[in-house]
């Protein structure tokens, strides 16, 4: 590839406010795992400035503030971070990752709201602490959104910010939206937990090819 000018303008060229938005840098982050690629940002973008995690406990399978299931109970399995944590500001645009169905999308006052999109009838995508634009239904059918549709806004919550949630399953309450899970099977506020112990159906959204 021959450029004129000199490095300092290819750096110009290649940063993340580059004027085109198809010309700027992704980033791509490639593992070992299955589908093993994740890209960003999306048609629509998430902010490149925004895609660093909170911090400690905010990326997949960290321990929750080093709580307990039961409260009562110290040596009760700890509950473990089902999603990734995404910097973020209050009113910030929230997109989808990929075609879907909108399966669930409510607000909530503690938590925020929520959007659930179930793919292919096999996986869900879960974005948490945010105020849904959509809802489930659109003219009596089931609401259906594309990769990059703008689908909810960070909700005004203390710390705000977006979890989001890949679960290898269809949409099922409540797992499709719960944030956390406990690493093995145990109570949490009196009921036993019926979905197998953490990460039998999570799996880390870095670890995605939202390109497929």
């Amino acid at each position: 590839l021959a450029l004129s000018g000199g490095l300092f303008d290819w750096y110009v060229f290649a940063s993340a406010d580059y004027p085109d938005e198809s010309l700027r840098p992704r980033v791509v982050i490639t593992t070992l795992e299955k589908k093993a690629t994740l890209r960003f940002p999306l048609d629509g973008t998430y902010s490149p400035d925004r895609i660093n995690f909170r911090g400690e406990g905010g990326d997949f399978g960290d321990w929750w503030e080093d709580k307990r299931c039961d409260d009562s109970d110290p040596k009760s399995s700890r509950l473990r971070h089902t999603g990734i944590d995404l910097h973020a500001e209050v009113g910030d645009p929230v997109y989808a990752v990929t075609n879907g169905e909108v399966r669930y999308a409510q607000s909530d006052t503690t938590w925020g709201g929520y959007v659930v999109l179930e793919h292919d009838g096999e996986w869900t995508s879960t974005y948490t602490h945010v105020i849904p634009i959509i809802s489930e239904f659109t003219n009596g059918e089931a609401t259906m959104v594309a990769r990059g549709d703008l689908i909810a806004t960070v909700a005004p919550i203390s710390g705000a910010h977006l979890h989001l949630q890949v679960r290898f399953r269809f949409y099922e309450e409540p797992w499709s939206r719960r944030g956390r899970l406990p690493e093995n099977d145990c109570f949490v506020i009196d009921k036993k937990m019926d979905e197998p112990g953490f990460p039998e159906h999570f799996i880390d959204p870095k670890c995605l090819n939202w390109e497929q």
